[in-house]
């Protein structure tokens, strides 16, 4: 096959690139605009932000320092899927083994959950987050969780990461992703659907009656669904690599947190799956809500496939099957999954048909009842997971809102973070909607027009509407320049000017 008949679109296969090692016999062409994009990042840059990375106390969380090492894990992020995505040499996940710098991403990951948890609700009951002025400062520090939720599903896709991040890194990362598990199980982290014969008038309208603060917590839905969609692939990876991790992590994700059980209820009820209002059947596509016909719902998704990937290495794994127990609570909420194994999920997915025999296997399985509580005296020992419990214990969350929100920046410690500049002037707001610009995601994706950016890459989208968002705030408050009625609401600043719908629109439901 001639170099011409490559360039004109065949698909490019290992004997017609015999100078690409690696490729595997399938189609490239989906790669082609990652493979040929300018690099975000090059090596010595990304060297320097990895061994740059610090970790930051809640109390930090919001202030300059933490957005800039903020707009540094969104610029590594983005070169981690690049590289991904083009199959070259994944010198960001490198480089955090070389300079030990995954446990600083997981405690950053922690700590801006553990903020969300404990400050965020405090904070927005504060004068100064209701007046608005701080919003999209709120926004960009709600959508680092993303960020490095995303960053951490490139690098535990690999098995040598896993195994080198050691067994209480991958605890703290094993309960977070169950904390995220229970929350779509609960309902507490959901996408609501919108009405589609909304008109702008009315969607206009609606936004007029939100508060500031009623349009942070929106947006912190949103995200929050998506966060907890990336947690169920996090964790599909920790089920792939875990007969090479710790005894620990095992015991965490078999017993103390049972996954299987709540990877059933997601088979079950699966929240990435809605009728809208009008009547037609959504799926979460690629981050984003798609309409599917009533014939096409069995068809697996990305997200669907997680969850059936995650339960097959529990499964049958045979260091998995070893240490599961099994009694009839177990067994009979396990086999509750079999009516879903039919012909078309294992055309799709034909690494089920073990679970199905698996299935077949626990149906003639004679299995004990659950003991009772008091009813052994077996010493049980538990490892405790310090970093959570060093970030959310001995604070007054009270008092840190306050600080956080207070006048008058302290000297140190984040104090004030959030009220040392207007959204309007916030040169932090700037920096991080500046890294989100069209023309930087187009070098990268190929533009928004041509293919699919892979479903990791995809949150990357929506902050470049939030930046566009940041320039819509200042335009709105430029051309009204009177009262802050005046600059945030009707008019064509009525959906964009807002400074909350924007950006939740970009994760568009």
């Amino acid at each position: 096959m001639s170099t011409a008949t490559v360039a004109a679109g065949v698909p490019k296969s290992d004997w017609s690139l015999p100078t690409r090692p690696g490729l595997q016999i399938e189609d490239e062409n989906e790669y082609a605009g990652a493979a040929n994009a300018a690099p975000v990042l090059y090596v010595e840059e990304a060297e320097h932000f990895v061994e740059s990375l610090r970790e930051f106390s809640i109390e930090e969380i919001g202030n300059s320092s933490w957005f800039e090492q903020n707009r540094r894990l969104a610029k590594l992020n983005l070169q981690a899927h690049q590289s991904a995505m083009a199959r070259s040499d994944e010198y960001v996940l490198e480089a955090l083994l070389t300079f030990d710098k995954l446990g600083v991403v997981v405690h950053e990951l922690l700590a801006i959950e553990a903020w969300k948890e404990f400050v965020l609700p405090r904070l927005l009951e504060t004068e100064r987050a209701r007046s608005g002025k701080c919003t999209m400062r709120l926004y960009f520090t709600l959508y680092h969780e993303a960020t490095l939720a995303n960053l951490l599903q490139v690098a535990l896709f690999h098995g040598h990461i896993c195994e080198q991040a050691g067994g209480d890194l991958l605890m703290e990362l094993a309960d977070y992703c169950a904390r995220k598990m229970t929350m779509l199980i609960s309902g507490r982290a959901s996408s609501k659907p919108r009405n589609a014969r909304e008109v702008a008038k009315d969607i206009e309208e609606r936004l007029a009656k939100l508060s500031p603060a009623e349009e942070v917590r929106g947006y912190q839905e949103e995200t929050e669904f998506r966060v907890c969609v990336t947690a169920v692939a996090l964790l599909r990876f920790l089920c792939e690599h875990l007969h090479r991790l710790p005894l620990g992590v095992m015991t965490r994700v078999l017993d103390t947190h049972d996954v299987l059980l709540g990877l059933v209820i997601l088979v079950e009820n699966p929240p990435w799956t809605r009728r809208a209002e009008e009547g037609t059947w959504q799926k979460f596509v690629d981050f984003e809500w798609r309409t599917v016909a009533a014939a096409d719902l069995l068809q697996v998704t990305k997200t669907e496939g997680q969850v059936w990937l995650a339960m097959y290495h529990l499964m049958c794994e045979e260091e998995c099957r070893k240490r599961y127990h099994f009694n009839s609570l177990r067994k009979n909420n396990i086999l509750r999954v079999r009516k879903y194994l039919n012909d078309i999920l294992l055309d799709q997915l034909p690494v089920l048909a073990s679970v199905q025999r698996y299935m077949d296997e626990l149906t003639i399985m004679e299995v004990p009842e659950p003991p009772s509580m008091g009813t052994t005296g077996s010493l049980l020992m538990e490892q405790i997971p310090k970093v959570r419990q060093s970030l959310t214990r001995g604070h007054d969350w009270d008092a840190l809102a306050l600080r956080a929100t207070s006048k008058r920046p302290a000297s140190g410690g984040g104090g004030g973070a959030f009220c040392t500049y207007d959204d309007a002037d916030d040169p932090d707001v700037k920096s991080a909607a500046a890294l989100f610009s069209a023309g930087e995601l187009e070098d990268w994706g190929g533009g928004a027009g041509e293919g699919q950016l892979e479903e990791r890459g995809a949150v990357a989208a929506s902050a470049e509407k939030a930046a566009a968002a940041v320039e819509a705030v200042r335009a709105a408050k430029a051309e009204a320049g009177a009262s802050r009625e005046k600059d945030w609401g009707g008019g064509s600043g009525g959906a964009g000017g807002r400074g909350g719908e924007a950006p939740s629109s970009s994760v568009r439901a």
